[in-house]
């Protein structure tokens, strides 16, 4: 994991999502101790392909973003889970939600030095967080 912080660290402005496959994830430490920016996803949304468990995923995500603020998701580019964020997606605005890419969920984080609690592809916010 070393190398990895190395390289991104050498190549700004990018920066490392840990998709948090395991609790033992040593990722964010890592990208700490190197000065690498970095987050960690919230919700998986579609380890388990079912569009059911997609759609609870998804209500997940929304539910943790209401309650903190932003939350992260990942994905597959599976056609199940394509099918439902073409769906769902569109709605998000009515539900009070702004879909923002990962950078500037991450710069923001940076600018409000909380990063830390995430250095915890889809990003939300809720709409009233965007200024």
């Amino acid at each position: 994991m070393q190398w990895l912080m190395d390289a991104i660290g050498k190549r700004e402005p990018l920066f490392f999502i840990d998709s948090y496959t395991t609790k033992d994830s040593v990722a964010l430490k890592i990208a700490a101790e190197s000065g690498v920016r970095a987050i960690r996803r919230d919700v998986f949304l579609d380890d388990d392909p079912a569009t059911g468990t997609i759609r609870q995923q998804f209500e997940r995500l929304k539910s943790l973003a209401r309650r903190n603020g932003i939350a992260v998701a990942i994905g597959h580019p599976r056609q199940s889970t394509l099918a439902f964020l073409e769906q769902a997606l569109p709605e998000l605005g009515e539900q009070g939600f702004e879909l923002v890419p990962i950078s500037e969920l991450i710069g923001e984080l940076i600018r409000n030095q909380s990063l830390p609690r995430y250095s915890n592809s889809t990003s939300m916010r809720r709409r009233e967080l965007a200024h």
